[in-house]
């Protein structure tokens, strides 16, 4: 975003979906579409990637949205009192062998019965993927 005296409109403006330039004061903000391709090429590594394995590399401004649906984000274990945070892996393992859940695989696009018995309190359907 600029305006006709090429002010750029910094992030808080940018974010805010101000249209008045703040420089000008009567400047209003335009959409400069042939920057896009400048700033979709800046990329940078998802914020999961150290320690949760995501190797994915993401536009700058697209991060925060990749973060919301990253599929390697962690993820907190549901008994309460647990203070375990791992990528949704690690939390099935975990969930498996410190609370003796039962993890069925289930295959992507396919039915399946699940059966479960009387005792059985807690159980993750996982996906193959």
């Amino acid at each position: 975003m600029q305006c006709l005296a090429k002010h750029a409109a910094c992030a808080d403006c940018g974010a805010s979906r101000s249209t008045k330039c703040a420089s000008c004061v009567d400047g209003v903000y335009e959409h400069i579409h042939w920057l896009d391709t400048y700033v979709l090429a800046a990329k940078v590594r998802c914020p999961n990637n150290e320690a949760y394995s995501c190797r994915r590399s993401v536009p700058y401004c697209l991060a925060g949205d990749h973060q919301l649906v990253c599929a390697h984000a962690p993820c907190c274990c549901p008994k309460p009192g647990c203070i375990f945070l791992g990528s949704p892996p690690t939390l099935r393992d975990h969930l498996a062998s410190h609370h003796n859940w039962v993890v069925t695989p289930i295959p992507c696009g396919k039915c399946i019965v699940v059966e479960m018995q009387l005792a059985e309190r807690r159980r993750l359907l996982a996906t193959e993927e």
